[in-house]
This record gives C-alpha cells, structure tokens and sequence, in this order.
C-alpha cells in the first residue's frame, strides 16, 4: 500500500494509499532542511489525523453494536400484549 522511491540522488519519499477505486499520491522530500522541516511536520500531521479519525470510527462502530446487540434483544409483542388484555 505504500511506496518509498529514491528520486535523482536526493532523498524523496512518496506514500500511495490506495484502495479498489482511488489513489492518493503524498510527497515527502528531504532534500533541505526547510523541506525537511516542512515534510516532517505534513507527517506528524497526517499521523494525528489519521489516529484521530481511526478513533472516531472505532467508536462510532463501538455504539453501532451496542445499539445492534439492544435492538436485537428479544422484544414483546404489541399485538400479543394487547390480546392479553382482551381476554
């Protein structure tokens, strides 16, 4: 899913990410020290967002089950419980 390429003697490294439909191409150089500068902070950034998104998603698939496990709990039924009273 990702690619590091060596690019005219210079330090350059490029993150594919890739899934069936869609690619995304990130450029990371190295070659001086404000691209470095630069380049190391766009990774710790995306490193973040991606950690911060991944939360997110666990969590929201964490309430997904427990409301899926609550809603497929045996129920009682109306027309049951009106036919009860009816006798």
């Amino acid at each position: 899913m990702n690619l590091i390429e060596l690019r005219q003697d210079t330090i350059h490294f490029t993150l594919i990410i890739a899934d069936c439909h869609r690619r995304i191409m990130l450029d990371f150089a190295l070659t001086s020290v404000y691209l470095r500068k630069r380049n190391l902070a766009k990774l710790d950034r995306l490193v973040r967002v991606i950690n911060e998104f991944s939360e997110a998603v666990h969590a929201e698939a964490k309430l997904i089950e427990n409301d899926t496990k609550i809603n497929l709990a045996p129920r009682r039924s109306w027309a049951r419980e009106l036919e009860g009273r009816e006798a």
